[in-house]
């Protein structure tokens, strides 16, 4: 049975001074790689970006950002699980730069969560 992986990608760049937020959607993304953007009544405009079972070969989705200022950034990341149907199984990683962030997938929650992802 394929499972799918989901993917949303929000970014929070949490400046002290002026608490800039900055938020990047996957399913935006200039290159999706071997992702495909799919419907999903419950994300953000409606749209996620997937992969099916066997994606760890797909080719990465990518996408290019300018933050205009400096600063410490703490990155987020908006991921669907199931808490009975094959939980944290859905996993994948973002990178930023070189940077890599912590697993994405993996609260174990019914629906769309918050995940911390990492900070810079």
């Amino acid at each position: 049975m394929a499972k799918t992986v989901a993917l949303l990608l929000t970014l929070w760049l949490a400046l002290p001074l002026n608490g800039q937020t900055y938020m990047l959607e996957a399913e935006r993304f200039q290159y999706v790689g071997g992702w495909k953007v799919e419907k999903d009544a419950e994300a953000f405009n409606k749209a996620v970006l997937m992969v099916t079972a066997g994606g760890s070969g797909a080719a990465h989705a990518t996408t290019v950002f300018q933050v205009p200022q400096s600063g410490r950034y703490v990155f987020w990341s908006r991921t669907k699980d199931f808490q009975t149907k094959a939980p944290r199984t859905r996993i994948s990683r973002l990178m930023l730069d070189t940077m890599q962030l912590a697993l994405q997938g993996i609260h174990g929650r019914e629906g769309y969560h918050w995940e911390q992802v990492g900070t810079g």
